[in-house]
């Protein structure tokens, strides 16, 4: 029986997508719009974000390495010169924006409002506790989760399976009473799988859905 329903946050419950543009909108404006437009410019930067992220789930890079390069790089493939500490500049304030954003997945607020009280949530993150508990709190979420699970905390990160039996252990959970729900084909199905977690995978591109995967936060309420 299912006691246990850990969620990935960005890109599942809270939508990065739609609050890193306000805050990208907002250093275009400020930074890089004699350069390049914001298409190009948010673009780019959602490409080079993804990439390095991906080399920091396997330890290609540091987190340090990823908030240097991730500006840098953007301009840089358009040929807009950008020194180290210009791109720090603008990470930073990114930094310091982005928490502030609000918006959460479609039906993310209905889901955990109809599986709060009747199962224990928790968050398995990549991010940073600090970071992803001011969005939680800013978009309204926070309270519906007992244990935050972030890779500072755990000092290990998605696809790592550490980090899924950290979470366990601080849950009291077992992978027999839990389950996993997230959108990332590697960090997350990946992870749940090495880790022995059965695993939900939110894919809103996703043609044929069932037990296993969703296209909808909503149809949560079909399988739990």
């Amino acid at each position: 029986m299912i006691k246990h329903i850990f969620f990935d946050l960005d890109h599942t419950l809270w939508d990065f997508e739609r609050n890193s543009g306000v805050c990208l909108e907002e250093i275009h404006a400020n930074k890089i719009k004699p350069y390049l437009d914001f298409e190009t410019f948010t673009g780019t930067f959602r490409r080079v974000n993804r990439g390095l992220w991906r080399d920091l789930e396997q330890n290609l890079i540091t987190h340090d390495e990823l908030r240097r390069r991730r500006f840098k790089e953007t301009l840089e493939t358009h040929s807009v010169s950008c020194t180290d500490a210009d791109s720090l500049a603008m990470n930073e304030e990114f930094m310091r924006l982005l928490p502030h954003q609000t918006y959460l997945m479609e039906g993310a607020l209905e889901v955990l409002e109809y599986l709060h009280g009747k199962y224990n949530l928790h968050i398995i993150s990549n991010g940073y506790l600090d970071i992803q508990t001011r969005k939680m709190t800013g978009s309204g979420i926070l309270s519906y989760f007992q244990e935050i699970i972030t890779s500072d905390v755990a000092d290990s990160r998605k696809p790592d399976p550490a980090i899924f039996q950290f979470a366990l252990r601080k849950a009291n959970a077992n992978p027999e009473n839990s389950v996993y729900v997230g959108d990332d084909e590697i960090a997350d199905k990946e992870g749940a799988k090495n880790a022995g977690l059965p695993f939900i995978w939110f894919n809103p591109e996703a043609s044929e859905t069932n037990n296993a995967v969703i296209s909808q936060l909503e149809q949560l309420k079909e399988i739990l």
